[in-house]
């Protein structure tokens, strides 16, 4: 009986210790609970806010354009705001508990830093967000939660591949290669040749190419009349009639077949030295140069009006007495007049053999090749069997063509800003001697200096000028077949559906077989013809939501031209801003159909104006604006079907993006990327 009553008394004993042990345990429990439910709701806000860094930091990072304007950096920092609070709340939490900071070494009243730079997100080329909770307490209300902290990083990355571009190419103007050649312009014989070297900028930021020195090896021999025309490559070959060959010339249009050119862009006279002009001959022109005080060169210049002056050695065989002066006198009554059309220029005698006349012979903007002939008389004494009299006088002739100036143009120089011809590293050898006892090996080192129009680029200010997109005016316009399955307004209005990517040396094939291939595709097929209808009506329809609109406006706003009034600070909405793609130097230079170019880069543009042609097709944008404001009116220069607008650096919505980092301020697609 008492081992039966010890036995009861321990397990009573037993139970105590239990209930007392579970009286303890319980507000461990609680506590462990607790903390389990406080981690539990620290991972949620953890993971939630990282959901607002990420999504504040790709929404910003498609804000950032070029050049960068404190409306710019207002925007980002709104997008960030928006997207990283206004639009994604936080959990249980208040809006003032969370703090975001932009391309900040540090999190919010926090000390530790990293290796975010301390710029703004365009000088920076990223957006850096930094996102805070602060005040976030436990599921019991009895303590603080540390801080919690989310970090987000995107940076711009080079496009690979894009879709949705306009059918519409742009031709870089800045060529792979460059190579002068020197033709005797009788015969079109190419006397000489040099590869030119790129060798810095000009002043007004075109590209310089120069054959490095004196490496133009030219034998004149008998010759008078000789040309320098350049080649301008986008590929290997400078060969004229290649593919992405352009070669320019005096003659309109030499530079899209291979037949030999007569005659140069720039002129290079040869010239007798030792033939004697006494009488009974005929008198002899020795050198002919030009001057000029407003030309920017006398033999080569663009885009402006200028004059020039004739410099002109002429032998009448009198020695150093004054030609003009009667035979009694020691002349033969000489005149010289320089005729270029139908108007004539007298020259002035200076002394010796010299002749001048004053700098009047005009040459104007883009006009092109501006020939300069040189007529004389002599009113005294007898050349061959006429006598020199002052009326009814038969003693008079022409030398021809003794010099010539050149105003480049678009169609007949292309991106040629600047043409000289050096000698020991001195401009203007456009003028020498031939052949003769005194100058038996007449071989000349010559050098080629050429500047040509920079590479396109992002418009920097408001005022840069506009790029035109001709798609009328030839017969391989700027126009693509990027889509086979879409006509060439739905191209325009939907854009392109199929996916391009950069070309990285492949040949391109024909359309036929390029359209049977995977995508991307590397090269694109160029459409030939005017577009002079298909074009604007797809504009009308993209941008004004009809392709015989009446409006430059349509129901949520856009329409209008935005360009000036959003500069910096575009809106991914506007439906003037559109991908275009990039094709080689030359692109655009042959003839025919079933071509195909290499695609080497992407852009973004934005369209200020075009132009129809009657039929309903009209731009109703056009000239209505702001008529008084320039950059607001949205005339195409260049006639129907052309565009014109600016290159802007603006990442899009879409783009799979390469390893390569973007350079915003130069033309390619810029893809954001979430790199931390």
């Amino acid at each position: 009986m008492s081992l039966r009553r010890g036995a009861r008394h321990f397990v009573k004993d037993q139970r105590g210790v239990m209930l007392v042990t579970t009286a303890l345990l319980i507000p461990v429990f609680i506590l462990f609970v607790a903390f389990v439910m406080a981690t539990a709701d620290w991972y949620v806000h953890k993971r939630h806010l990282q959901t607002q860094a990420d999504a504040a930091a790709l929404a910003a990072a498609s804000d950032i354009a070029f050049p960068c304007s404190a409306a710019t950096l207002t925007k980002i920092n709104a997008t960030v705001t928006k997207y990283g609070a206004t639009l994604n709340p936080q959990v249980e939490s208040s809006p003032s508990n969370i703090h975001l900071v932009v391309n900040k070494p540090t999190y919010y009243n926090q000390s530790t830093a990293d290796d975010t730079p301390d710029a703004d997100p365009c000088a920076a080329k990223m957006v850096d967000v930094k996102a805070t909770e602060t005040d976030l307490r436990d599921i019991l209300g009895a303590g603080i939660v540390p801080n919690i902290n989310a970090h987000a990083r995107v940076e711009l990355f080079q496009a690979a591949e894009i879709t949705g571009s306009l059918p519409l190419a742009v031709p870089e103007p800045a060529p792979k290669h460059v190579r002068a050649f020197l033709v005797d312009e009788t015969t079109g014989t190419t006397l000489a040749s040099a590869n030119l070297d790129k060798n810095g900028t000009d002043s007004n930021g075109n590209n310089v190419w120069d054959s490095g020195g004196d490496t133009l090896s030219v034998t004149v021999g008998s010759r008078d009349r000789m040309g320098l025309r350049i080649a301008l490559s986008g590929q290997t070959s400078t060969t004229c009639g290649d593919p992405l060959v352009a070669c320019y010339d005096y003659d309109a249009g030499a530079g899209t077949d291979s037949a030999p050119a007569q005659k140069g862009l720039v002129f290079v006279h040869g010239y007798e030295a030792a033939a004697s002009g006494q009488q009974p001959g005929p008198p002899k022109v020795h050198s002919a140069t030009l001057t000029s005080t407003s030309c920017p060169d006398p033999y080569f210049s663009v885009a402006t009006s200028c004059n020039v002056a004739l410099h002109a050695d002429v032998d009448f065989g009198v020695g150093i007495n004054d030609p003009r002066k009667a035979a009694s006198a020691g002349g033969v009554g000489a005149i010289l007049t320089a005729t270029v059309g139908n108007a004539t220029y007298p020259l002035s005698w200076s002394s010796g053999q010299t002749w001048d006349t004053t700098e009047t012979i005009p040459v104007g903007a883009g006009s092109g090749p501006v020939p300069i002939q040189l007529s004389w008389e002599e009113q005294a004494g007898t050349v061959g069997a006429d006598t020199c009299k002052p009326s009814g006088n038969k003693c008079k002739g022409s030398f021809g063509t003794v010099q010539r100036s050149f105003s480049g143009n678009d169609a007949r120089s292309g991106p040629i800003q600047l043409l000289q011809i050096m000698k020991g590293g001195v401009a203007g050898a456009n003028s020498l001697r031939q052949c003769d006892a005194q100058n038996a090996a007449c071989t000349y080192s010559l050098g080629v200096r050429v500047a040509i129009q920079g590479t396109l680029a992002t418009a920097q200010t408001i005022n840069d000028p506009k790029v035109i997109l001709r798609t009328a005016d030839q017969n391989q316009s700027q126009l693509l077949d990027c889509d086979p399955a879409l006509t060439d307004r739905q191209e325009i209005v939907q854009g392109c559906g199929k996916r391009y990517t950069l070309n990285t040396g492949t040949v391109c094939p024909k359309s036929g077989v390029l359209w049977g291939s995977p995508q991307p595709w590397q090269c694109v097929a160029i459409q030939t013809g005017a577009k002079t209808n298909p074009v604007p009506a797809g504009l009308n329809e993209r941008i004004l939501g009809d392709p015989k609109a009446s409006s430059c406006t349509r129901p949520d706003g856009w329409g209008p031209n935005f360009y000036k009034a959003q500069f910096g600070a575009w809106d991914h909405a506007d439906p003037r801003i559109v991908q275009l793609l990039l094709t080689p130097f030359g692109s655009f230079n042959g003839q025919g159909s079933d071509s195909t170019v290499p695609v080497v880069n992407f852009g973004m543009f934005y369209v200020t104006g075009w132009a129809g042609q009657g039929s309903g097709f009209d731009n109703p944008c056009e000239t209505t604006d702001v008529p008084s404001d320039p950059l607001l009116r949205d005339e195409a220069a260049g006639g129907a079907g052309n565009i014109v607008g600016h290159f802007i650096s603006y990442p899009p919505p879409d783009g799979i993006p390469s390893p390569t980092q973007c350079d915003p301020t130069v033309i390619t697609t810029c893809v954001p990327v979430l790199t931390r």
